[in-house]
Parts: C-alpha cells; sequence; structure tokens
C-alpha cells in the first residue's frame, strides 16, 4: 500500500511534528516512542494488507469470505484461501450456504448431472450425499436398496450386477433398473397329491399332501383301475375296472388306454340249461343248444326220458305197469304183460280143441294148430 518513495516521505514527515513537539516543550522520549509504535502499527496493517491483494497466497487471511453463493461481488477474491462458501470468482454454481453440515454440494458447474439446479444441502448437520460426480448421466446416485442392504443395483449401470433381494425363495437375482429382482424357485413335483410351496425361513421346498388327501388322481396312467386317489401325498391305484358282461360266449379284457373288450369265442356253454343237450357252443357270441340226449332203451315196459340236472337217463315202469307186451315173441303164450319194467310172458296157450281125430299143437309164430290123425275113435 506504501512504496518506498511514499514510505520516506511519511518518516520525514513524522520527524518534523516529532521536532516540532520538542520545540514546544513536550517529553522528546516518551512523544518519539509514542509515535514510532504508531508507525509501526500502521505501517504492518499496510504491510499484511497488500500481501492479502497478491493473487494466489495461501496465506490464512482474516478477511471475511463472501458467503452468498452465486452472487457477482468481488468480496474475497484470493482462490485457494481457508475461507468457506463461494472461492472462484464470478461462478454461478449455488453452493452450500448453511456452515457446519456435512452435506457436500455439487461444486462442477456445467456438467450433467441433474442435482447441479439443486440449491445444495440446506439442513445443517445431515449426512446426506447428493450427486458429486462430474459428467454422467443419472438423476440422482442414491436409488433405494432392494437387495438386501447391500445396494449393489443401487450403484449407476448395475442392470444384470449379482444382487441378493432378501428373500430366500428366489434365485438367480440380478438388478433390473436399479430394483434386484429375483427368479421364484420353482417348487414343482409334477405330483398332483402335494401342494408345492417354498418355506420363507429356510428357503427349502415343502411338498404337503395333506390339503389333497382323498382327491382323484391317476396313479397308473390306465383306465383299468377305478377309484384312484391320493393317500399321504402320494397317488395310489384303485380296484381293477370289472369289464365281464355276464356273456360265457365272450372273452373279457381291459386296455390300459381303450378300456374294455368282449372278444366272440366258440367255448362250451349252457344254452337251455339242461344237461340233456349236447354239445351246446358258443356261436357270434350266442350260446346255441346241441341235439337233445336220447334215453330209449327199447323196452316198452318203460317211459324214457333224460335228467335235465344230472344228464342221465331215466327209465321209468311205473307208467307202463301192466300193460300188454310180448315177452318171448311166440303165439303160445297169452297175457303177456308188464310188471316193473319188464314184459313177462303169460301162460301157456290152450289150443285143445277136443277132436280124437286132430293132434293139438302151437306154433309160435301161427299159433294152434289141429293135424287130422288116423286114431282109433269111437263114434
Amino acid at each position: 500500500m506504501f512504496p518506498n518513495r511514499e514510505r520516506n516521505l511519511y518518516t520525514l514527515s513524522l520527524w518534523l511534528a516529532l521536532t516540532t513537539l520538542c520545540a514546544c516543550g513536550g517529553d522528546p522520549a516518551r512523544d518519539v516512542a509514542s509515535d514510532a509504535a504508531l508507525a509501526d502499527t500502521a505501517s504492518g496493517a499496510e504491510v499484511q494488507a497488500q500481501e492479502d491483494a497478491e493473487p494466489g497466497d495461501d496465506t490464512g487471511d482474516t478477511a471475511e469470505a463472501d458467503t452468498t453463493a452465486g452472487d457477482t461481488a468481488e468480496a474475497d477474491t484470493t482462490p485457494g484461501d481457508t475461507a468457506e462458501a463461494d472461492t472462484t470468482p464470478g461462478d454461478t454454481a449455488e453452493a452450500d450456504t448453511t456452515l457446519g453440515d456435512t452435506a457436500e454440494a455439487d461444486t462442477t458447474p456445467g456438467d450433467s448431472v441433474e442435482g447441479d439446479t439443486v440449491e445444495a444441502d440446506t439442513n445443517p448437520g445431515d449426512t446426506v450425499e447428493v450427486d458429486t460426480t462430474a459428467g454422467d448421466s443419472t438423476e440422482a446416485d442414491a436409488l433405494p436398496c432392494s437387495d438386501g442392504g447391500n445396494c449393489v443395483c443401487a450403484k449407476p449401470s448395475s442392470d444384470g450386477a449379482t444382487c441378493d433381494d432378501g428373500n430366500v425363495c428366489t434365485i438367480n437375482d440380478v438388478c433390473v433398473l436399479g430394483v434386484c429382482v429375483g427368479v421364484a424357485l420353482d417348487c414343482e413335483d409334477n405330483n398332483p397329491c402335494t401342494v408345492d410351496s417354498c418355506d420363507g425361513k429356510t428357503g427349502s421346498c415343502v411338498h404337503d399332501g395333506a390339503p389333497q388327501q382323498g382327491k382323484a388322481c391317476d396313479a397308473d396312467g390306465s383306465v383299468c383301475t377305478e377309484g384312484d386317489a391320493c393317500d399321504g401325498g402320494s397317488c395310489k391305484a384303485g380296484a381293477s375296472k370289472s369289464c365281464d358282461d355276464n356273456n360265457p360266449c365272450t372273452d373279457d379284457g381291459c386296455d390300459a388306454k381303450s378300456g374294455c373288450s368282449n372278444v366272440a369265442n366258440t367255448a362250451p356253454c349252457d344254452a337251455d340249461g339242461s344237461a340233456c343237450t349236447a354239445p351246446d357252443v358258443c356261436k357270434d357270441k350266442i350260446c346255441q343248444a346241441g341235439a337233445s340226449k336220447s334215453c330209449e332203451d327199447n323196452n316198452p315196459c318203460t317211459v324214457d326220458s333224460c335228467d335235465g340236472k344230472t344228464g342221465s337217463c331215466v327209465n321209468d315202469g311205473a307208467p307202463q305197469q301192466g300193460k300188454a307186451c310180448d315177452a318171448d315173441g311166440s303165439a303160445c303164450t297169452e297175457g303177456d304183460a308188464c310188471d316193473g319194467g319188464s314184459c313177462k310172458a303169460g301162460t301157456a296157450k290152450n289150443c285143445d280143441d277136443g277132436n280124437l281125430c286132430t293132434n293139438d299143437s302151437c306154433d309160435a309164430s301161427a299159433g294152434c294148430k289141429h293135424t287130422n290123425n288116423t286114431a282109433s275113435c269111437d263114434d
């Protein structure tokens, strides 16, 4: 502030003043010391002011810094000093105007970060950090954590990064648009007799059979079983399906896919319920009776029949009891008759004609014969 020439003039003026004071009867020693101290103080202040006016130094000045962000006042124009707030002359960035907080404002003017248009952090004492990376294109780097507190997905360009969404029932967790997203654990056991789920505490699959108990299912993939049902978490086959059509002339069966089948056969059968016809056989799924059994015994003294239950012949003589018959095939017996199912001969035929001049006889075929004789006689 005071170049050498001006300082010399000042010193000369001070000397003249002291001289005058002495001439006026003052105490020269006391006055000279006081004035010297005054001069030194003034000189020091001027020197300090001059040093603070020099740009580029880092000497800690005591001048009050410009604490109003964005103004154009020349205030503290020494870059690099320890004064707070606006340290760049002429800029338009809005600085943090609240002293004492720990928030870091965006101090880089002109980048494309959205945070540049926010008036920094104006709440004293908080610890929130706004976007301090110049030039990035994210609107804010503080996305909410969606991965169990690891905050992997809150970082810029995190899509595809492995993360943990905090859910033990998801797998292959990755970041998608700033959110940790997992794929639900597949607990499907393809068992219709269980209700499948994931245990949210252990991450283990649970297959519960209780809700499906008794529910219809298909244990064997066959239509030949009926009543298949869930039992204790397993599908168990029911009873075999009956394909019996109660026809002896068909072979009954069951195909697992098509079901029952009834194929015609030629098996022996019973068409009329009688054992006296034989042989009864199947034809075109119909039982056809065979010929009637013959029980003829050629005995006129019996009535012949067949027992339908046993198939045995019955030759009953009772109905013919006493009936005339020919027991011996001879005309020389008379009164042949059935007796107890047999034809029995009667008495010999009497051929005596009471004539002594004839010989009487009987021919089995012709019967009585009377042949003339020449015997003596008495007329």
